[in-house]
């Protein structure tokens, strides 16, 4: 009997000793705290829960536990995963533009999220990532598709084809002041939730938004006209702390990152098409679409824009960035 005990006790020191050893390593399952910038039922937060799907089936022993804005609002979300309170995030890359300047990049992408992968782009901005806010990029949403500008008045157009936005208030982020700036606006702050009301009541005469979720937001009922084509990229980005990371076995790593960027590179297409329908709708509902004259220059100016403003606050950032971001 004794000896059965010993041999029993030898072979689960033994069973032990081997999962210590490398290439034998294994998490403990992980429930990672997850918290999202925008409600659930819009179309961005349900692109989002594409990609938890995934990693709920297919990454043993990983999953989700998310919570919407109204438990963490979505300005405090950035410092909410720096503390260690979640450990992933879901939203708009602004959120974190006032701690790393150069997640603007994705912005500023004129590139495919194959090319930015492939390329080594997105290993290069988790770089600055990881040294400014000890996190990493975990997966871009919806790369490809622009800003819209919806108005309440008819636009004008300058001699230089760019729309002439002189008188107007445009409500703003920190993201497109300075393009809506550079076109004679005058850009006011106005919370997500205030926007509608604030449309309705004159305090501001346009904004610039994707069409994914312009109907959710009312946007058909309170402007008239939306200009064309949309400018720079509108892609929104789940975003994972480097302790969350490093909870996870090498296996759950490659995972979870091959997860993810497959979720990236198919919703460039998909987002695209949801963008794509919900225009059409827009245009149904009444919505007049005013073309710039010179959409080229549009653009280009709004892209170069971006980057400027990136190199006010990363000038080496902007450097290095800018040629794997940007193809001009």
């Amino acid at each position: 009997m004794r000896n059965n005990l010993l041999a029993v006790g030898a072979a689960s020191a033994i069973a032990a000793i081997l999962t210590l050893q490398p290439g034998h390593a294994v998490a403990a399952d992980l429930a990672i705290k997850t918290a999202g910038f925008a409600p659930k039922p819009l179309k961005t937060t349900q692109n989002f829960f594409t990609l938890v799907a995934a990693i709920d089936k297919e990454v043993p022993g990983v999953k989700i536990d998310y919570v919407g804005p109204s438990a963490i609002p979505g300005r405090k979300q950035p410092q909410a995963l720096m503390r260690g309170v979640v450990g992933m995030v879901f939203t708009a890359p602004s959120r974190f533009a006032g701690i790393v300047p150069e997640i603007d990049a994705v912005i500023g992408t004129n590139k495919t999220f194959k090319e930015l992968r492939e390329s080594g782009a997105i290993k290069a901005l988790n770089e600055y990532m990881a040294k400014k806010a000890k996190a990493k990029l975990l997966a871009l949403h919806g790369l490809g598709v622009g800003n819209y500008l919806y108005l309440t008045t008819k636009p004008k157009f300058g001699p230089n084809g760019l729309p002439d936005f002189t008188g107007l208030k445009l409500r703003t982020s920190a993201t497109y002041r300075a393009f809506l700036n550079a076109l004679g606006a005058t850009t006011i702050s106005v919370p997500t939730p205030e926007v509608y009301t604030a449309l309705e009541r004159g305090v501001a005469q346009g904004l610039a938004w994707p069409a994914i979720d312009a109907t959710a937001m009312g946007l058909q009922k309170v402007t008239k006209y939306v200009i064309e084509p949309g400018f720079f990229n509108a892609p929104t980005v789940t975003v994972i702390s480097l302790d969350t990371w490093n909870k996870l076995s090498k296996e759950q790593q490659a995972k979870l990152q091959q997860v993810a960027d497959r979720v990236s590179e198919s919703q460039q297409q998909e987002v695209m098409d949801q963008h794509n329908a919900e225009f059409a709708g827009l245009k149904k509902a009444g919505l007049e679409i005013v073309n710039v004259p010179k959409p080229e220059a549009y653009k280009s100016l709004a892209f170069s824009l971006v980057w400027q403003q990136m190199a006010t606050r990363s000038k080496a950032g902007a450097a290095k960035l800018k040629p794997l971001f940007y193809k001009q």
